[in-house]
């Protein structure tokens, strides 16, 4: 009974202006720097795999400084961030069906556009984790090609 009282209070979260206010902060922050490291990242996905092993080291360290400097904390950010949020926005939704279903529903503003930075968000998250796969596999790449090249 402890659990169901604690779970229902932290989903059903009233979305106020500091929230919002809050979530778009930190979203705006996490955008602003994917954009700054958006070039880097992508030249590292697009770094060459020579045949020659010993010509790969440069490529290796370009895609794992983006990876551990760049990629990782934009990841760790973002996931924190959906994470976060992800209780009031849960608590949005219930509150917005239920008062449909019970015929009280009003226009929240600030409900409404919580929701839409949450959404925002995901879908910065995906792209964001979209590139970090993209970097692990590069590296996988390299490091394949290396294993191969002394194999011969």
């Amino acid at each position: 009974m402890i659990g169901s009282s604690i779970l229902t209070s932290v989903f059903l979260v009233r979305v106020s202006a500091d929230l919002l206010s809050a979530a778009s902060l930190l979203l705006a922050t996490v955008g602003l720097l994917y954009s700054a490291w958006y070039k880097e990242i992508t030249a590292a996905e697009a770094a060459p795999v020579e045949d020659n092993p010993e010509d790969r080291e440069p490529a290796r360290r370009i895609v794992r400084s983006a990876l551990k400097n760049r990629s990782r904390p934009l990841l760790t950010a973002a996931v924190l961030l959906a994470v976060i949020l992800l209780p009031p926005a849960i608590g949005t939704i219930v509150a917005g069906l239920r008062a449909i279903g019970a015929d009280t529903w009003r226009y929240d503003a600030a409900a409404t556009c919580f929701l839409a930075v949450y959404a925002i968000t995901l879908l910065l998250l995906n792209s964001i984790r979209k590139g970090h796969r993209n970097l692990r596999a590069k590296l996988a790449e390299l490091d394949e090609s290396d294993a191969e090249a002394s194999a011969r």
